[in-house]
């Protein structure tokens, strides 16, 4: 006959409750967050964690915690639509989830455009996650904007882009060097693809100061990620004044 007497799960160790429950939660460690009801960060959560998470308050607390601390969440802002699509009632960055969304630890950002939208809408909730969430790995995945815009044949379509010919001097583009060299965050990563405005060929690995990228190179390299030195960045056009730790020198 089965015994109906409970364990005393919360008399254990804290340290051994979230090893329990590493081993109870999926293992899955990206989680790929789209607008628009089922697809929400609520509703994933709740949908792929079964009965786990109703269990009780405190277990609820110390599950999702484990869930979002072990995870990297992926972002796709790369169209203009997605930016209010995310900060619709019960999304990602709306009011509504922002003590959820300050719960994440690692997030990717996919990006095509920095203009007003990734200024006004998504680098205030980022800054809030560093800030007052748990938000200490993040990066960023820029894509191609196109090689017509690169090669700068067709100048009405890159304006309407939103790619300008100055760009580290943009107020986005600077906003995305101040949040990069954020002293919070533990590890920071910017990527771009193998097709990339000129501008990238200083920074990103295997690029040359002396050269950029040719158009060939670009073409043939056009499914690639390539690594960028944000931090050199930051320090060649980044308006950032260098912020301690406490303790730091």
């Amino acid at each position: 006959m089965a015994s109906t007497k409970c364990f005393p799960f919360f008399s254990l160790p804290g340290e051994l409750r979230e090893a329990i429950l590493q081993y109870a939660l999926p293992i899955d460690s990206k989680c790929v967050i789209k607008p628009y009801g089922r697809h929400s960060v609520l509703a994933d959560v709740s949908a792929t964690q079964g009965d786990i998470f109703t269990v009780s308050y405190q277990m609820h607390q110390e599950a999702t915690a484990v869930f979002y601390r072990q995870r990297r969440f992926v972002v796709d802002v790369s169209s203009r639509r997605a930016y209010d699509d995310f900060t619709a009632e019960n999304e990602l960055f709306s009011p509504e989830v922002q003590s959820v969304r300050r719960r994440i630890r690692s997030l990717t950002v996919i990006l095509k455009r920095l203009g007003g939208d990734f200024e006004q809408k998504l680098i205030p909730a980022l800054s809030d996650m560093i800030l007052n969430g748990e938000l200490r790995n993040l990066r960023f995945q820029l894509l191609s904007p196109g090689m017509d815009i690169i090669l700068q044949t067709r100048p009405r379509l890159a304006r309407r882009s939103g790619v300008a010919a100055d760009l580290e001097h943009s107020p986005p583009f600077q906003r995305l060097l101040c949040l990069v060299a954020d002293p919070d965050l533990e590890e920071v990563e910017i990527w771009i693809t193998g097709t990339h405005l000129r501008f990238w060929c200083a920074f990103h690995e295997g690029g040359r100061h002396d050269s950029p990228c040719s158009e060939r190179e670009m073409r043939n390299n056009w499914e690639r990620w390539l690594k960028v030195d944000w931090k050199s960045l930051v320090k060649t056009y980044g308006n950032v004044q260098e912020i301690l730790r406490i303790g730091e020198r």
